[in-house]
Order: structure tokens, then C-alpha cells, then sequence
């Protein structure tokens, strides 16, 4: 029997309140969100803890190096951005996260799929380079929204995978990492 959504949020959410209390034992205030305190949201100071740890030092730094508005509820213990910046950024950070990511995509995704050369956060590409002759990628084109900007007020990826293709061409996988939206899989290829 399927699992309904509000009986899988409940789930979710005794799981993250057990899971704070064990490992964020000194994190003991409650967070705001829109000026309501949660259990389940750390106050806005502590976000990083939201994060695996191996990334709590270097996402930051990533996001503003490249002019990168985390999401909003990032302090949220039901993030699904944290959750994907948790589970995918840390794979672009060694050749050998990369290699590992490359075979499940290649598996998983496409098998033409040999490397992967990128990890990146709220996918956005102006400029594709010379040879690509596709569709615009820019983040308000991609998925039809203006006037934000990269990462926030308008819809983005959450993930860009630059991979290399066994016939020497590069492509991106673009994947979207929501507890309520389904999955976006995007494979675009360049000469």
C-alpha cells in the first residue's frame, strides 16, 4: 500500500526531530520560519548544521564564490534543497566522487555517460560555449520563469552534472531535488 504524503511528512518529521536531538545536542533554540518558531527548523545562524558535515566548511564558500542564493528554508530539518546540496555536492569534490557519480549516471541515466567533470548548485548556463547548438539554458529560458537570479525567486535546477560522453562530446545532467516535485532529468550534449 502506498504511503500517503501527509503520512510521509509525519514520518519525515519524528525522524528529523530524533535525529536533531541525538546529533545537534547543543542546538537547543528553535528556528523561525515566516516568524513562526518550529522544532524543526534551526535558527537561520546554524543552517550549516542542516548540512553533511564533510560540506559545512566548503559549500558555503562554493555559494559565495559563485554568487549562489542558498534556498530560503535551508535551516529547514525537511529541506530538500539541503538535503540535495547534502547528497550531490559532495561527489564533485574529489575524482573519485566523480568516477562514483559517473558510473550511476551512466547506469542510471544514460550509458553513453563515461566521466563526470562538474558538480554544481542551481544550475545556470548563459553561455554554453562554441559548437553548442541548442536551446537557451539560461535559468529564466530553461524552465520559462524571469526576473530572478541564480538561486533565487525562480525555479533552477538544483543540480548540474557536466559529463563527458563516450564520443568525446560533453553534456549536463540536470537533476531537481524535491520531497513534492518530480524528478527533472535534462541531458543536453555540445560538440
Amino acid at each position: 500500500m502506498a504511503t500517503r504524503a501527509g503520512d510521509f511528512r509525519s514520518l519525515m518529521l519524528g525522524r528529523q526531530l530524533t535525529w536533531r536531538k541525538e546529533n545537534l545536542p547543543g542546538v537547543t533554540e528553535q528556528g523561525l520560519w515566516r516568524g513562526v518558531a518550529y522544532d524543526h527548523i534551526l535558527p537561520e545562524s546554524k543552517w550549516t548544521e542542516n548540512l553533511w558535515p564533510e560540506i559545512r566548511t566548503s559549500l558555503p564558500v562554493f555559494l559565495s564564490d559563485h554568487k549562489i542564493q542558498p534556498h530560503a528554508g535551508k535551516h529547514n530539518l525537511l529541506s530538500s534543497w539541503s538535503l540535495g546540496a547534502s547528497l550531490y555536492f559532495p561527489f564533485g569534490q574529489t575524482e573519485a566522487g566523480r568516477e562514483l557519480l559517473a558510473g550511476f549516471l551512466s547506469h542510471k541515466v544514460d550509458r553513453r555517460i563515461d566521466g563526470v567533470t562538474e558538480v554544481t548548485l542551481e544550475f545556470e548556463e548563459e553561455d554554453p560555449g562554441p559548437g553548442y547548438e541548442g536551446p537557451d539554458l539560461s535559468t529564466g529560458e530553461l524552465l520559462g520563469e524571469k526576473g530572478g537570479a541564480r538561486g533565487a525567486n525562480q525555479t533552477s535546477p538544483d543540480v548540474g552534472v557536466r559529463v563527458h560522453l563516450a564520443d568525446g562530446r560533453e553534456a549536463w545532467s540536470l537533476l531537481r531535488s524535491s520531497l513534492r516535485a518530480r524528478l527533472l532529468v535534462v541531458l543536453r550534449t555540445k560538440a
